[in-house]
């Protein structure tokens, strides 16, 4: 049976993508996100009914914005030379060469003389040099081209700005309604600003989308375990973190952030510029490929393309070469001490985890081929076997579709949707769960078979496991049939 790509893909949607998503989900994307910085409600509703045409298999995952900070509407892009002068000012005006719009209220108020602010992704820095009439005086400390709409940073404060914004609640409105399986927050400082928007969701009436938060800012790095805490995920957005802290900084904290996630059974997702390149060409850099190669190495859940498959000119070959990518570092990936990635609050089905990782580890060192089949409802038991990386693919069966479509974010977790687990008894259950994943080919007959069953299947607290001989299986299967 061929080995199967562990890490997952998520891959963004817009113009060069939209009409593509089934040739997009044939070549390895494993989850579509749309960003809600761009584009309108009623394409955000009818990209996601057509992810849900042509991809039904897959993960969705909207983005809200955040109160992300931007340049005002332009009139023509101009460039900014190291030493020119601009005065910048959050009233609305249409930008010049000489005075420029930030869409931030209490830009004046909140920014002094000596203070740098970044614009497009920290091309360009600005100096403020005096205050003045709701302007800033600034000199340019490094130059580049200006035009509408690019973020800005202030790294040296703490903005008196939260999540969410009002253009968030609009949006999550819609969403609730969309019902994706995921939700990526924008500029995450605390653990309050994620309790906040599940607290919206729920008075929305939707309580089941999983919200990931991406870590953009030194506060939400410093508050990283809380984060954690009250997130289903992490997502390391390296853009804008690049330039709120210095870029030499970013490897490490995505390293941290990955580790942490692995251990409390998070997902973790690393995210921009991963293959940038490839917006205008059919091969990336060798430093984006290492990129992608050391991602897979840290133990990130997924990888996300974004401009790649959203704007890009080869958002199909984007998502095959991140996947050759993936497939090359996993062959490198080394043994896990699972030791280290038990959690601080270890749960009975945690603890499980750590022993299928023991027994897959065994099967391994006594030549055995297989397979793990987690037969789970809400993906639990399938995510605390993850984190461990064992050397057995993991099936997650489960009866819930959804359930399904959230494993698709989850690390070696091939998800199997059946409608039924049905048997009278546990051992029927669990003889019928290998009979589905053998029918569908994720089980062959030179295969043994770890099988985990969940509680709620057993009508009890606890678990159930075993281990099958899939050959031994097969023929007492046919022997009842005969």
């Amino acid at each position: 049976m061929e080995e199967r790509r562990k890490t997952k893909i998520i891959a963004s949607l817009g113009p060069s993508s939209e009409g593509r998503i089934g040739e997009l989900a044939k070549y390895g994307v494993d989850v579509f996100r749309t960003n809600f910085s761009h584009a309108s409600h009623d394409w955000h509703r009818k990209v996601m009914e057509n992810v849900r045409r042509a991809a039904p298999d897959c993960g969705t995952m909207c983005d809200i914005q955040g109160p992300k900070i931007r340049t005002g509407a332009v009139s023509n892009p101009f460039v900014l030379k190291r030493g020119d002068e601009i005065e910048i000012t959050p009233e609305k005006v249409q930008g010049t060469r000489d005075l420029l719009t930030i869409n931030y209220p209490r830009l004046v108020n909140d920014l002094d003389q000596g203070d740098v602010l970044f614009i497009n992704d920290g091309i360009i820095k600005l100096e403020v040099l005096n205050k003045s009439d709701n302007k800033l005086g600034c000199v340019v400390k490094s130059g580049g081209l200006v035009s509408s709409r690019k973020g800005c940073n202030i790294p040296s404060k703490d903005l008196s700005v939260s999540v969410p914004t009002e253009k968030d609640v609009k949006d999550l409105k819609l969403i609730s309604k969309i019902d994706p399986e995921f939700l990526a927050i924008s500029f995450v400082r605390e653990k309050e600003d994620v309790e906040r928007i599940r607290d919206l969701l729920d008075d929305m009436g939707n309580s089941s989308i999983k919200l990931i938060s991406k870590i953009e800012r030194p506060s939400a790095v410093q508050g990283i375990d809380d984060i954690i805490g009250a997130s289903d995920g992490i997502m390391i957005a390296r853009g804008d973190l690049g330039v709120e802290i210095p870029p030499q900084e970013v490897p490490e904290v995505q390293k941290k952030v990955i580790k942490k996630c692995n251990k409390e059974g998070v997902a973790a997702i690393v995210a921009t510029q991963m293959l940038e390149s490839m917006v205008g060409n059919r091969i990336p850099t060798r430093a984006e490929a290492n990129d992608v190669f050391n991602a897979v190495l840290d133990g990130a859940d997924a990888v996300l393309l974004s401009n790649e498959t959203s704007v890009g000119k080869y958002p199909v070959e984007s998502v095959g070469m991140m996947s050759d990518i993936i497939t090359h570092a996993e062959k490198m990936m080394p043994t896990r001490d699972p030791e280290y990635f038990d959690s601080t609050h270890q749960t009975m089905i945690e603890t499980m985890g750590h022993a299928c990782f023991t027994m897959a580890r065994e099967f391994s060192q006594i030549g055995y081929r297989g397979r793990i089949l987690a037969i789970t409802d809400t993906g639990y038991s399938a995510r605390m076997i993850s984190k461990y990386r064992p050397h057995l693919g993991i099936i997650g069966l489960t009866p819930d579709p959804r359930t399904a479509r959230e494993l698709k974010l989850t690390w070696g977790v091939d998800p199997v949707h059946s409608e039924r687990i049905i048997g009278e008894n546990v051992e029927e259950r669990v003889q019928n769960g290998i009979m589905r994943a053998h029918s569908l080919g994720f089980l062959n007959g030179a295969d043994h078979v770890l099988v985990v069953l969940s509680s709620i299947f057993m009508g009890d607290y606890g678990f159930y496991s075993s281990i099958y001989d899939m050959d031994e299986f097969l023929k007492r299967i046919n022997r009842c049939k005969g």
